[in-house]
């Protein structure tokens, strides 16, 4: 180096420092990637919120690492934007986000809106999954459900985007390991 002596010690000095930051940055990104490895797992059985994986994304991209929206893409099959966007609409839904009855329903329960895209989960009296679906129409798709044959006693509904509904509804049968879904899988 070919400076004079006084700055020498500085000059280290800083290239220490700069060591120390590319040294930090890799741990970092290590640090992440674990993070969205552990989210991803959370996010397959459907056990995430909107507002969850929106506030997971927030604290990741607190750290200002290179190559995020890559490695957010790769553990979590949804863009960032849309993320957002999903979490705007689930707390402008509040508690109607999801929505739960019975069969017959009960006194103050109501099917989601006609139009409303749904994921939804059959239960036997057991409560039991027995069936996942999607539907812009509960009330339609389970009379339906009723005249195939499906035997149930609750159920659950989610509200999603239409174009996110398979994805969801495949998310929904690993978690909930409904067995005419598994029926279905195996015919």
């Amino acid at each position: 180096m070919g400076l004079p002596e006084p700055l020498r010690a500085s000059a280290r000095h800083i290239e220490l420092i700069q060591d120390k930051r590319r040294h930090l940055a890799e741990i970092l990104v290590f640090a992440e990637s674990q993070f969205l490895a552990a989210l991803r797992r959370e996010y397959e059985t459907g056990a995430t919120t909107w507002a969850q994986l929106r506030d997971a994304h927030g604290m990741l991209a607190a750290g200002h690492s290179p190559g995020l929206r890559a490695r957010w893409l790769d553990a979590i099959p949804v863009s960032p934007e849309k993320v957002m966007c999903n979490a705007k609409r689930e707390a402008a839904g509040g508690a109607r986000a999801e929505w739960k009855g019975h069969r017959p329903l009960l006194s103050g329960e109501h099917y989601p809106p006609t139009g409303q895209c749904v994921v939804y989960v059959l239960f036997d009296a057991n409560h039991h999954p027995i069936y996942v679906s999607n539907t812009t129409s509960c009330s339609r798709r389970f009379a339906d459900d009723r005249a195939r044959g499906r035997r149930w006693s609750s159920w659950i509904a989610r509200a999603v985007d239409s174009d996110e509904a398979p994805e969801v509804q495949a998310r929904f049968v690993r978690r909930y390991r409904a067995e005419r879904n598994r029926q279905k899988a195996r015919a």
